[in-house]
């Protein structure tokens, strides 16, 4: 949820419009519980794709291990000879 509140996905769709556009919704048709339930679903998928794709950016982006290191990168107090 940070990461979405500090990205500039934060200023096309905000916790604010997106639960103000459901307030509007609901005084139109006088039904306040589904609309923010809807806003609700959409704001935890919103949350769950960013939350994935940031998840594969780091993957893909991981420094591949050092050859000599056996799977593990040299702490930098270590004298590697």
């Amino acid at each position: 949820i940070f990461t979405i509140k500090a990205s500039s996905i934060a200023s096309i769709v905000t916790v604010r419009d997106l639960l103000g556009q459901a307030q509007y919704v609901g005084n139109i048709y006088y039904d306040n519980i589904t609309p923010l339930l809807a806003a609700a679903i959409l704001y935890l998928v919103l949350v769950q794709i960013v939350e994935r794709l940031i998840r594969w950016a780091d993957r893909a982006l991981k420094p591949a291990p050092l050859a000599g290191a056996k799977g593990k990168r040299p702490n930098q107090l270590q004298v590697v000879s």
